[in-house]
């Protein structure tokens, strides 16, 4: 006669065992996300300002792209006119590129929202609506955080223009677009990065500065000849 086996359960002490974790693991975890953190946020601010700087250059090839359209729409007028945010404002307002939400926030840099300009605050404009022919005349530094050229300083007799001059940049004013660099479109439609330590390694930025200046009183040369106003 064979004797039946008993199942082997588990203790019911096991059974009860606790879930959660004490006050004191809570706080373990805690610190360690704290250092963690700590030590990742430097490398975490710098990717973000990166990105930003590269969705800047983009913002400017896309310009630039609509600068050539201008061109091959206007011939006989070669570049936009008008001076300072007029000037690559007039992508839209000459009916270049469509007056959408999309078009008008390329027209200035991302790492500034739209709602801290202007026509957004004081205005109570629609994106979509900022840059339409009937709004050419109000257009000015409100509009953008780029500084466009000062078409009396600035000659663009044919195009493209010089690899040298300055079609437009990040304006600076109030406060720097991006931390560590300036982003300008170029007269042969190239961007090209203006490094704060770069130009303080030359000399030509002081050591404590935040940022490189933009416009008639900026120490870097190829910078001086831009304005936000017409």
């Amino acid at each position: 006669m064979k004797m039946q086996t008993q199942p082997n359960h588990a203790p019911r002490s096991a059974a009860r065992r606790r879930a959660g974790f004490t006050l004191l693991e809570l706080l373990a975890v805690f610190v360690i996300i704290g250092v963690l953190g700590a030590a990742l946020y430097p490398t975490i601010k710098s990717s973000i300002a990166g990105g930003k700087v590269a969705a800047c250059e983009q913002n400017l090839k896309r310009i630039g792209e609509g600068l050539t359209q201008y061109n091959v729409k206007y011939p006989d007028k070669a570049w936009p006119t008008d001076s300072g945010v007029s000037f690559f404002a007039s992508l839209i307002t000459d009916r270049v590129w469509e007056p959408t939400a999309g078009n008008s926030k390329r027209l200035t840099c991302p790492s500034i929202a739209p709602k801290q300009l202007a026509p957004y605050i004081d205005y109570q404009l629609e994106l979509e609506d900022w840059f339409l022919p009937e709004n050419a005349d109000q257009i000015n530094g409100d509009y953008s955080t780029y500084a466009g050229p000062d078409r009396k300083r600035t000659k663009l007799r044919k195009f493209p223009a010089s690899g040298k001059i300055v079609l437009m940049a990040d304006d600076n004013d109030g406060g720097p677009n991006h931390d560590t660099a300036t982003i300008a479109l170029m007269g042969n439609l190239s961007t090209f990065r203006y490094e704060l330590v770069t130009e303080q390694d030359k000399g030509t930025i002081p050591l404590d500065a935040e940022f490189i200046p933009v416009g008639p009183d900026s120490p870097v040369e190829a910078l001086q000849n831009l304005t936000l106003i017409d």
